[in-house]
């Protein structure tokens, strides 16, 4: 009888093996001994043949199965004993496979199952072929949205089957609705989304983007804030300026219930300095701009006979001098120059044209600091056309006119220009007449004569000037005129009826026809008719003009002879 012992076994990098030994068999016959081996109890299916070793190695068992080893012994003839008494052995797992679980989404939530509670653990190992269940649960304000990888899909449990190492990500996103308010900073400065940390952030040049996330209904306020020596330009809200030309600003967005855009612009800071300069100097350059801590110069000059009296910065004298450098800039200035006279009195040159008179005339003289008024008086019959003062035009087309020289503190000229005054007489005339001439201009103190003339058939039934009635006169003279005038005339008839006289030719009638008398200024009305369908009116003339094809026509404050003609043609 033999007896079978398992030593040991052991897993290599390659694969398992197990080391067998057994007692010797006596007697001179004995040739050898053979190992049998299975994973079926007393069934063998494989065979080592191990000489006269009473030990063997079994290599290249597979993990996680059992076996069943026996031993015979054997002559040099073949003949082979009977097994040994059968051991066991359960080969052991060496090799593990890592399963990973991940999450995405915007919510959150933890992932559980076989060691791990992600969460915390999110990783663990497992033996071949191992199933591993998991389980997702959200976390309050979040929902569970599936699992992906790992042949997992869906929103119930996620079983694995280790054959490999794996990973699984289970998404969870917030039940709450979020918006998104992009965040736009162009230039030297900040756009902030206050006690908000769910930012992310990108540039651009000198552009920076953030996309901030907002729970719906809630208030979002952002800061708006230049760098210094930098101002806000301004604060677009979804592309509509709210704010411009500021320093730092708060913009809040109220129950957001939308995605929104906020946008602010910023720029380098510029100052006005503000010059002005009193009578007898200037100041250059007239206005300057500067950048924050920048510099500017300005020059102070007196007129000939000034020199400069004082100069103030921001209300503050710096004395009497002649420059100023503005140093460092970080607001609006200001600086101002008052002059003096070197000299005690100035020339005043009054002159006037013929037609007038300006008092005091030619040149006087005026104190430093005095006044002096010219009076500008037009003769009779003439009017002032101009006034000028050190060759500008003050005034012009009136009658009287006073001027006055306020704080002399240079030479001046005035000037008057006149010239003689004209008036217009307007004439009219009525029906059967006229007035010449149709217009006239006429000088002051001057004359004008009109003639009125009535057509034939007529006569003047009255002349009015000025709205006044003046007869019926042929003619009228103004004299004298010193206004502007008015004179019309109105005409009679001087005969008591006129000939209408009537044709037309074949194809139609016009009614009356021939010759008919009617009473001046009475009306007559004639009807003209195609004889059948088969002619139309082409035309009436009245007076050799033609009216058109039209089937009546009246002649009206009948006050002359007329003529009416009817034409008709076939269709």
């Amino acid at each position: 009888m033999i007896a079978l012992v398992l030593i040991s076994s052991s897993l290599s990098a390659y694969s398992a093996q197990a080391t067998l030994a057994w007692d010797a068999v006596s007697g001179p016959d004995v040739a050898g001994y053979k190992i049998h081996y299975g994973k079926v109890p007393g069934v063998y299916t494989n065979t080592i043949d191990t000489g006269i070793m009473t030990s063997s190695d079994v290599s290249n068992l597979t993990e996680g199965e059992t076996y069943y080893f026996a031993s015979t012994a054997y002559d040099s003839a073949g003949n082979q004993s009977g097994y040994s008494n059968e051991v066991t052995k359960l080969v052991p797992v060496s090799t593990q496979y890592s399963l990973m679980v991940a999450q995405n989404g915007t919510g959150s939530g933890t992932v559980t199952g076989s060691g791990i509670t992600c969460g915390s653990v999110c990783s663990n190992v497992f033996a071949p072929g191992t199933v591993v269940t998991l389980s997702a649960a959200p976390a309050s304000g979040s929902t569970f949205a599936g699992w992906s990888g790992g042949g997992c899909s869906g929103i119930g449990t996620c079983s694995v089957t280790m054959n490999a190492s794996t990973s699984v990500t289970a998404t969870f996103n917030s039940s709450v609705a979020n918006f998104d308010i992009t965040a736009t900073a162009k230039g030297s400065g900040t756009i902030t989304a206050v006690n908000n940390p769910n930012v992310s952030q990108g540039t651009s040049g000198d552009t920076t983007i953030s996309l901030v996330k907002v729970i719906k209904g809630s208030n979002q306020v952002f800061s708006v804030t230049p760098n210094a020596g930098n101002y806000t330009v301004s604060i677009s809200v979804d592309g509509t300026i709210v704010a411009a030309n500021l320093g730092s600003y708060n913009y809040t967005f109220s129950s957001v219930a939308a995605n929104h855009t906020i946008a602010a612009v910023f720029a380098t800071a510029t100052y006005t300095i503000t010059p002005s300069a009193g009578t007898g100097g200037s100041i250059s350059p007239a206005s300057a701009r500067v950048n924050y801590g920048g510099s500017q110069t300005f020059t102070i000059t007196p007129n000939s006979g000034y020199k400069v009296a004082d100069v103030k910065v921001n209300g503050t004298s710096v004395g009497a001098v002649s420059s100023y450098t503005f140093s460092k800039v970080t607001s609006d200035q200001t600086i101002s120059a008052t002059f003096t006279a070197t000299t005690s009195s100035y020339a005043l040159t009054a002159s006037a044209t013929s037609g007038g008179t300006i008092s005091p005339a030619g040149t006087v003289t005026a104190s430093a600091g005095s006044s002096k008024t010219f009076s500008i008086t037009p003769n009779a019959g003439n009017y002032t056309v101009s006034i000028s003062v050190d060759g500008t035009i003050v005034a012009a087309n009136l009658g009287s006119y006073n001027y006055t020289f306020s704080n002399i503190t240079a030479n001046h000229t005035i000037a008057a220009v006149f010239a003689t005054a004209t008036y217009t007489i307007t004439p009219s005339a009525g029906t059967g007449g006229s007035i010449s001439p149709a217009s006239a201009r006429v000088n002051y103190g001057g004359s004008q004569t009109f003639t009125i003339t009535p057509n034939s058939g007529y006569k003047v039934a009255d002349v009015k000037v000025n709205g006044t009635s003046v007869g019926a006169v042929s003619s009228y003279t103004f004299s004298k005129v010193t206004s502007d005038q008015t004179i019309s005339a109105t005409f009679t008839a001087t005969t008591s009826s006129y000939a209408l006289t009537a044709s037309a030719t074949s194809g139609g009638t016009i009614s009356p026809a021939g010759t008919v008398t009617a009473s001046a200024g009475s009306s007559k009305t004639f009807a003209i008719k195609a004889s059948n369908n088969r002619y139309r009116i082409s035309d009436v003339k009245v007076d050799g003009v033609s009216k058109g094809a039209i089937s009546l026509f009246t002649f009206s404050n009948i006050t002359a002879n007329h003529t009416i003609q009817a034409y008709f043609s076939k269709n």
